[in-house]
């Protein structure tokens, strides 16, 4: 299933959140969003989590009502506490800049939300439209998701191979399992999980190198007074054994005179 992303301002027609911006001439607020739009089939091939209303389906097409899906977190800042599925917002005006009149488009679904950039940033709300409605044409690239139980990398080359057979001149580019995305995504994190290993085991050398040589210091200059204990303790106990010697030398006397 396809689908292209872009960024642009997304006009609410019934909202006077905080987070809505004005600008004239319009009369509504908007806010900055996620644009994308995509064929039928995209949430499921995505496994993107519908939490209201229905996905986009073949009867959405340009002769039809206009649809939109929006994500938890678009209609959480928009419309906290409502129920977003009937809402109408915009993101094409028609006529002259002093008379601009906005083509209306029915929320029809609400999806999870999505991390578009990264694991770690949650990004901004998303809204998502027909590519059959798309109101800047179909001129621009496309991404295409495509969920399969046999080996994605071996199935790259029959998708290249049918986009090349039904023109020859579209390329076919940016060929990743969502593996590689996902792994791709987790570069930056790892990169500085192993750069804090690596500067903390560095610490850890320095800081015993530091230890050590502090107490080598302290021993060093007290190699004196050591010393000084050490031939104390000689000395005493030189004094203690002669001491000894000597009181026994007197038992052994004062026994020998008794028997005489």
């Amino acid at each position: 299933m396809g689908g292209v992303r872009s960024s642009g301002s997304v006009y609410v027609e019934s909202s006077n959140e905080p987070v809505l911006q004005h600008s004239p001439p319009f009369p509504y607020g908007y806010t900055e969003t996620d644009l994308i739009f995509a064929t039928p089939g995209y949430f499921e091939t995505m496994t993107t989590r519908l939490a209201a209303g229905r996905t986009f389906s073949d009867g959405d097409t340009a002769p039809s009502t206009e649809v939109a899906i929006v994500d938890t977190k678009f209609a959480a800042s928009v419309w906290p506490g409502q129920n977003p599925l009937q809402k109408r917002i915009c993101i094409n005006f028609t006529g002259d800049s002093k008379n601009p009149q906005p083509q209306w488009t029915t929320v029809v679904g609400v999806v999870a939300h999505v991390h578009n950039d990264s694991l770690e940033e949650e990004g901004r709300g998303q809204a998502y439209f027909p590519q059959t409605q798309d109101p800047f044409g179909d001129s621009r690239g496309m991404f295409i998701a495509i969920r399969t139980a046999y080996d994605p990398a071996a199935l790259a080359n029959s998708v290249r191979t049918q986009v090349l057979a039904m023109d020859r001149s579209e390329p076919v580019y940016a060929v990743h399992t969502m593996n590689e995305v996902v792994a791709t995504s987790l570069e930056q994190p790892r990169l500085s999980l192993d750069l804090l290993g690596l500067f903390a085991g560095l610490a850890f050398v320095l800081a015993a190198i530091g230890v050590y040589g502090v107490i080598a210091f302290a021993v060093n200059q007290r190699k004196h007074e050591l010393g000084f204990f050490a031939d104390s303790g000689l000395l005493r106990r030189s004094r203690f054994l002669k001491r000894a010697s000597c009181t026994a030398d007197q038992r052994r006397q004062n026994e020998a005179s008794r028997f005489h």
